[in-house]
């Protein structure tokens, strides 16, 4: 009798830490996806609109012929939070990472309300912007229309 209640416990254990393990794979699963793309002389899509602290996973592609930096001034906000999940870290100068052609990054950011621009930096770029929208829960700001 002891040995069955044992039994039973144990598989209790097992299956509570299997549920809870399969509930973490599904949140870092539905971690919506923004793909920002930088091509020459733009990137695509160049408005995103975001609901305050949503966890939203970038990942930024240089799909054109040249070297482009993704400037953010986010990258140094201290609400916004960051953290990096590419293997390679790209380089970043202040607040620019510089990516060679057909390189990428990735990153989970979590944003407070606001607007937030980014651009190319590099010299001859000029018109290579885009912009993050963040509006609180229920309410849409009137640049992300």
């Amino acid at each position: 009798m002891r040995k069955s209640k044992r039994l039973v416990g144990i598989i209790l254990i097992v299956l509570v830490s299997a549920s809870s393990i399969g509930i973490w794979i599904f949140l870092i699963d539905s971690t919506p996806t923004v793909r920002i793309f930088s091509e020459e002389f733009r990137f695509v899509p160049e408005k995103i609109a975001l609901t305050e602290f949503q966890d939203v996973r970038f990942v930024i592609n240089n799909q054109g012929r040249e070297p482009h930096t993704f400037y953010g001034s986010f990258f140094s906000d201290p609400t916004v939070h960051i953290i990096w999940e590419s293997a390679d870290r790209p380089r970043q100068y202040g607040k620019a990472i510089y990516l060679s052609p057909g390189k990428s990054v990735s990153l989970l950011a979590r944003f407070s309300a606001g607007i937030y621009p980014f651009r190319c930096v590099i010299r001859g770029h000029r018109g290579m912007e885009g912009i993050v929208v963040v509006h609180k829960e229920g309410e849409e700001t009137e640049a992300a229309k």
